[in-house]
């Protein structure tokens, strides 16, 4: 999960940072490498004895392949019955003949996304600076690039989309639509996960920002969690107070009360807000307004829990 870029629409993921370079000097020559029948129709061979183009909006990934077909009707058919078309039946579809022309990319297919490297800058290049390479494995969105929105609001997965992304910082969040996104806009502390989707685990014990996976996710008092390996879940499972509050300021007390009342409040779930890397609750929702008016005049004196002795206190329902 560590190296991961977009091409297209297409969340793409590499052994290693020279794969990516490798991929971004030459996106064709590996964009299908997991295409089966060359992009032609396996159903259309077998039930019509014909070659038939398959279209991209009927994707199915099965056994690891991308299939296209060249209809909807053709993809039912398939899922009625895959080891028919898949090479696994008595019906076995046969290689496609080396003369047959492979798919090739429009001819105005561009990277759109931030992983590309200028022209030149490849793995061969004198130009390809450790610096640059950096950036390519830095710019990887959070999540895998799953939308944050539709995991909280419908608790489905959905890939996110690089022309709906969102950047905090040095992170990129990449949202399902413009609907979803205008919901992460209007107040992205709901949507967020703990600690951008770093491991709260290793960043509490070790004071280390890694990635956490996808694979390793838990849900805990309303926020997302993501954990490096599942034995970090286990141990967040096992003790959560002491790291589920990794990213949360002033211990998840309320600093506007604390700021300007000199009394510790423990924040509400729900009053939350989002700034400089850090998670904010507040006592109410007029103390959320206060900060928002002026977050520099709040923040500047609190730091989070990681950081602070990992006193956990009581939380408001």
């Amino acid at each position: 999960m560590e190296h991961g870029l977009l091409y297209g629409d297409r969340l793409l993921f590499f052994a290693s940072r020279d794969a990516v370079l490798r991929f971004l000097d030459e996106p064709a020559r590996y964009d299908d490498a997991d295409l089966a029948c060359d992009g032609r129709c396996a159903v259309s061979r077998i039930e019509g004895e014909r070659d038939a183009p398959g279209i991209a909006e009927t994707a199915v990934l099965h056994g690891g392949l991308r299939y296209l077909f060249a209809s909807a009707f053709e993809r039912s058919l398939f899922l009625q019955n895959p080891a028919r078309y898949d090479g696994r039946g008595a019906e076995a579809v046969a290689p496609h003949p080396p003369t047959a022309a492979r798919r090739e990319p429009a001819p105005n297919a561009t990277l759109k996304n931030p992983w590309r490297l200028p022209a030149g800058q490849g793995p061969g290049s004198s130009r390809a600076t450790p610096e640059k390479e950096k950036f390519v494995l830095a710019a990887a969105p959070v999540m895998a690039g799953y939308c944050p929105v539709t995991i909280r609001r419908d608790g489905v997965w959905v890939r996110g989309r690089y022309d709906h992304r969102v950047e905090l910082g040095e992170h990129l969040l990449l949202v399902a639509g413009p609907a979803e996104r205008a919901l992460f806009e209007a107040d992205p502390a709901a949507y967020i996960p703990a600690c951008l989707g770093d491991c709260p685990v290793t960043l509490v014990t070790r004071r280390e920002r890694v990635r956490g996976s996808v694979f390793h996710a838990l849900e805990y008092r309303g926020r997302l969690f993501l954990f490096a390996d599942a034995q970090a879940r286990a141990e967040f499972k096992a003790s959560p107070d002491v790291y589920a509050l990794a990213d949360v300021a002033a211990d998840g007390n309320c600093v506007v009360t604390q700021f300007d009342e000199q009394r510790a409040v423990p924040g509400l779930l729900h009053a939350t807000a989002w700034h400089d890397g850090l998670l904010y609750r507040f006592a109410g929702d007029e103390q959320k307004r206060k900060f928002l008016a002026a977050p520099e005049r709040y923040a500047a004196a609190v730091q989070p829990a990681a950081d602070a002795g990992h006193q956990q206190p009581a939380v408001a329902q």
